[in-house]
C-alpha cells in the first residue's frame, strides 16, 4: 500500500480482500492492492524481489528507498505459506496480488478477553510525573489518571522531569522515551545516577519489542506500557509500584474512621430550611430500599445495560448523603452494567451497597427521630 501511494502521482489506489472457497480445513485469502501509478516494464517485474533493487536511478531520487521492502514482503509471505504476484504496466499501473493460506478456526479459538474492575479511585492521593512531548498523548493519560484519582503533574521532556522531581516528591513517574532536548533513557540514567534510585518509573513506548523492553530496563526503568496503552493495562502497571502507599493510606484510614454519612452538603443546599433537609432525608430512606432491590434483581436476570442505568441515576443521592466509601462503588457497579461484566464481584458491590445504605438509614432514623 505504501508503494502504491508513493509511486501514484494521479488516479486511484483500490485495496481488495476476499477468502476463496475453503478447502481441507483452509481457506486462502486474497488481498490485492491495484494503482494508476508509473508502472513498470515488464523485464524488470521479474527481478523486482531482488534487494536494493530499483528500476533506473532517477526512481530511487525522485521516490526514496531501495527497494528492499519488497524482498521482506516475498520472504514474510513465503514463510506464511502463501506467494506474492505481480502484473504492472508501464505509465497504467500495477497489481500486487497476495496469497496466503490460513487455517479456518472456530469461536472457541478466540481469546477470553479478561475483564477487571478496577475501583475508579484505585489512585487516589497518588501524585503522578507524566513526562511525555506530545500534546494528545498528555491529555489521553491525564484524562485516564484524573478518573481514578490520582494527582498528575505533567512537563515535555526529561530535563523539565530530573529538574521538578528536586524540588517535588512523586510516587510515581511515567517516562516517554523519545522526546526532544533530553529523551527518556538519558533522564532515567541522569536520575538514577544522581537524584533518586528508588522512585518507579515506567517507559512510555512505541516500540513494544523485547530489545526495546531489555533497553529500557538497562536504563533503570522499573517497567514499560507500549502506546497506544490500555486503560486497565496502564492503571495496573502504576498499582504495582505504589501499593506501600496505598496500605499506608488504608492503616492510617483505620485508625481514624470517617463517618458512615455526611449532610454537609445537603445543610448547604437547604440555607437552614430544615423542611427540606428532612424531605431530602425521607426520599432517601424510601427510595433507596427499592432502587438497591431493584439493582440485585437486574443482576439476576443479567440486564446489565438496565442495571448500569439505574446506578446512573442512584448517584446523585449517595453523593448527596455524603456515603464517601460508597461513591466509587456506585460508579463501579454503573461502568460493569455498561461494560457488560456480569461477575460474582459485581454481585458483591450491590451487597455492600445494601448494607452500608441500611446502616446510614437506621443512623438517620434515629439521629432525625424519623
Amino acid at each position: 500500500i505504501s508503494n502504491a501511494i508513493k509511486f501514484t502521482n494521479k488516479g486511484s489506489i483500490k485495496v481488495n480482500c476476499k477468502s476463496l472457497t475453503p478447502f481441507n480445513n483452509k481457506q486462502i485469502i486474497v488481498i490485492e492492492v491495484i494503482d494508476t501509478g508509473i508502472g513498470m516494464e515488464k523485464n524488470f517485474v521479474s527481478k523486482l524481489f531482488s534487494k536494493f533493487s530499483q528500476e533506473d536511478k532517477s526512481v530511487a531520487r525522485q521516490y526514496g528507498g531501495t527497494g528492499l521492502g519488497m524482498s521482506i514482503s516475498k520472504q514474510l509471505i513465503e514463510m506464511m505459506g502463501g506467494n506474492i504476484d505481480i502484473e504492472s504496466e508501464k505509465k497504467v499501473g500495477t497489481t500486487v496480488k497476495i496469497f496466503v493460506p490460513l487455517q479456518i478456526g472456530t469461536p472457541a479459538d478466540l481469546p477470553e478477553k479478561k475483564s477487571t474492575i478496577i475501583n475508579s479511585r484505585a489512585l487516589e492521593n497518588i501524585e503522578v510525573l507524566l513526562v511525555e512531548d506530545n500534546e494528545i498523548n498528555r491529555l489521553v493519560a491525564t484524562e485516564v489518571l484524573y478518573h481514578y484519582g490520582a494527582t498528575v503533574t505533567e512537563v515535555e521532556n526529561g530535563k523539565l522531569a530530573t529538574e521538578i522531581i528536586q524540588r517535588q516528591s512523586f510516587d510515581v513517574i511515567l517516562m516517554d522515551v523519545q522526546m526532544p532536548v533530553m529523551d527518556g533513557l538519558e533522564a532515567t540514567q541522569l536520575i538514577r545516577s544522581e537524584i533518586d534510585k528508588t522512585i518507579p518509573i515506567i517507559a512510555l513506548t512505541a516500540n513494544a519489542l523485547k530489545g526495546e523492553s531489555n533497553i529500557c530496563y538497562e536504563a533503570g526503568m522499573n517497567d514499560y506500557i507500549a502506546k497506544p496503552f490500555d486503560e486497565e493495562d496502564l492503571i495496573a502497571t502504576i498499582l504495582k509500584y505504589v501499593q506501600h502507599k496505598i496500605a499506608a493510606i488504608a492503616e492510617a484510614a483505620k485508625l481514624k474512621p470517617k463517618p458512615l454519612y455526611d449532610l454537609s452538603s445537603i445543610l448547604k443546599i437547604s440555607r437552614g430550611n430544615k423542611d427540606f433537609v428532612v424531605k431530602m432525608l425521607y426520599m432517601f430512606i424510601e427510595k433507596m430500599p427499592a432502587q438497591i432491590a431493584e439493582l440485585k434483581y437486574l443482576y439476576q436476570q443479567n440486564e446489565l445495560d438496565a442495571l448500569s442505568k439505574l446506578a446512573h441515576q442512584m448517584k446523585p443521592s449517595i453523593d448527596n448523603m455524603g456515603i464517601e466509601s460508597l461513591k466509587p462503588v456506585i460508579r463501579d457497579i454503573e461502568k460493569a452494567g455498561k461494560e457488560n461484566i456480569h461477575t460474582s464481584l459485581l454481585f458483591d458491590m450491590i451487597t455492600t451497597t445494601e448494607t452500608v445504605t441500611t446502616q446510614v438509614i437506621e443512623l438517620i432514623k434515629a439521629e432525625y427521630q424519623l
